[in-house]
């Protein structure tokens, strides 16, 4: 079972975009072959044969060209995403930088609150008794 899964990946690597190039590449040799071999003085035959191969080479050049294209276009695309992953990374930073700002603030505020309250209890605590210039000690 191993053995075919491997043909069947090889195939497929082979294959590029599923578009039969392993194929494409094994008709342009055998013609290649064919007419090398041919031994027919028949000029129009050999002249079919000839623009059979064209085409052939003409199909592997588009691919190629095709292939190419994509390459090219993947990494443009590549590019943009670690340009726009960067990006994000540098807001999630400061995000957090935000947040450990924020909890601070947040820590000073509690803490100016609790000393707020302190201080209007003591001064409850301190009008409800007479002032010193009021008693006579």
């Amino acid at each position: 079972m191993s053995t075919e899964d491997e043909i069947i990946r090889k195939r497929l690597l082979i294959d590029g975009e599923g578009e039969g190039d392993d194929r494409r590449l094994t008709r342009l040799l055998k013609s290649f072959l064919r007419f090398c071999s041919a031994s027919s003085e028949d000029p129009s035959e050999r002249e079919n044969m000839y623009q059979k191969l064209c085409i052939t080479i003409s199909q592997c050049e588009f691919s190629m060209n095709k292939m190419e294209l994509i390459q090219n276009m993947n990494s443009q695309e590549l590019t943009g995403y670690q340009h726009a992953f960067s990006d994000i990374e540098g807001k999630i930073s400061q995000a957090h930088q935000q947040i450990a700002q924020s909890r601070e603030d947040l820590q000073n505020a509690r803490q100016i609150r609790k000393n707020r309250e302190t201080y209007n209890a003591l001064v409850k605590i301190i009008e409800e008794h007479p002032a010193r210039q009021d008693t006579n000690w």
